[in-house]
């Protein structure tokens, strides 16, 4: 069986990129988590299928972000987070191809949905999604 490119998860937060990638791994995913701009480059040498991305990350826009993660991945299927809740960023973001925003606290469940749907091709629709809490 054809193993499926890895989970990317780039979340400067410690304890939610750990939780994240540990859930998603417990789930069956290959998953690999950075938490800085300068470790991106290397992280995108092994291909990704899916990357899920803080949109509040330091160090560059959003589109100088989404550029980075292009340049190094333009198949992946991008997955945004934010804790800030701006509806305009969550709409440039899915205007930028983002296939789907997921606002904190999330559940880790829902996350997991996410990138089952986007391995199975059913993210078609961009979508923002409020928590479940």
């Amino acid at each position: 069986m054809q193993s499926l490119p890895r989970v990317l998860v780039i979340e400067e937060n410690d304890l939610l990129r750990w939780s994240l990638t540990q859930y998603l791994a417990a789930e069956g995913e290959t998953v690999h988590g950075i938490g800085e701009l300068r470790e991106l480059a290397a992280a995108l040498a092994e291909p990704a299928g899916v990357i899920i991305f803080d949109l509040d990350l330091p160090r560059s826009t959003l589109r100088g972000w989404l550029r980075l993660i292009r340049e190094g991945a333009p198949q992946a299927v991008l997955i945004a987070t934010t804790a800030e809740g701006r509806e305009e960023q969550e709409k440039d973001a899915l205007a930028e191809g983002v296939a789907a925003v997921l606002r904190k606290p999330f559940d880790l469940a829902s996350m997991r949905q996410l990138v089952r749907q986007c391995r199975d091709g059913r993210l078609a629709a961009r979508q923002q999604i409020s928590s479940g809490s």
